[in-house]
């Protein structure tokens, strides 16, 4: 009763707080230093979910930590109250076994960022997130539809060359489209090994 309560309260509670924090960048005007640290708070609070999760879900190491299928449908209901919108989730393939850890966080981290501008902030109505894995590679799609992607409101950085910077990490790429019905897509794809930049493949 606890751990749920902590999940379901104080977890969306620093999600919210994240969130806040990273609107508000968009309202410095000239002031990097203050956004760099407002950035390092948000990334201290998304450790600190971390944490938290790690205590919730593996008391004494008693339990197994939530796997990648559980920590998407978390992320996914959190953010619903900033979407404005229930998203549809869809997942497919081996996510739980193949994935590795690296790829895992940074999937999360790119489904957290791409969720946060989709939704009433982007005038969308309708999302959705797919996340499919295969032998090789897993990929995450967010439809909506709401604005292009190009016209969205960004913070300290626009969004989309921080999302690939972040997928260049683990070897992978960002990328958007507009489908003929005027839904738009951002589509991030990595090796399920999580292949570093510059790294030679096999």
């Amino acid at each position: 009763r606890i751990a749920s309560s902590l999940h379901d309260t104080v977890v969306q509670r620093l999600f919210a707080s994240g969130l806040s924090l990273q609107s508000a960048m968009g309202l410095l005007g000239g002031r990097p230093d203050v956004a760099r640290r407002i950035d390092q708070v948000v990334q201290d609070l998304d450790e600190s979910i971390t944490l938290l999760r790690q205590s919730i879900f593996d008391p004494a190491r008693r339990a197994p930590a939530p796997g990648l299928r559980r920590s998407i449908l978390d992320v996914s209901r959190e953010l619903t109250p900033w979407l404005g919108v229930v998203p549809e989730v869809t997942l497919e393939g081996p996510l739980d076994t193949a994935v590795s850890p690296r790829a895992a966080r940074q999937l999360l981290r790119v489904l957290r960022e791409g969720l946060a501008r989709s939704g009433a902030c982007a005038q969308a109505t309708q999302v959705a997130v797919a996340v499919a894995a295969d032998h090789e590679m897993v990929t995450l799609t967010i439809t909506d539809d709401g604005t292009q992607w190009a016209a969205r409101p960004a913070a300290d950085r626009p969004i989309l060359p921080a999302l690939s910077a972040r997928a260049d990490q683990v070897g992978g790429t960002v990328a958007t489209e507009s489908a003929a019905t005027g839904e738009t897509r951002l589509i991030w794809r990595a090796p399920i090994r999580a292949i570093p930049s510059g790294a030679p493949s096999r």
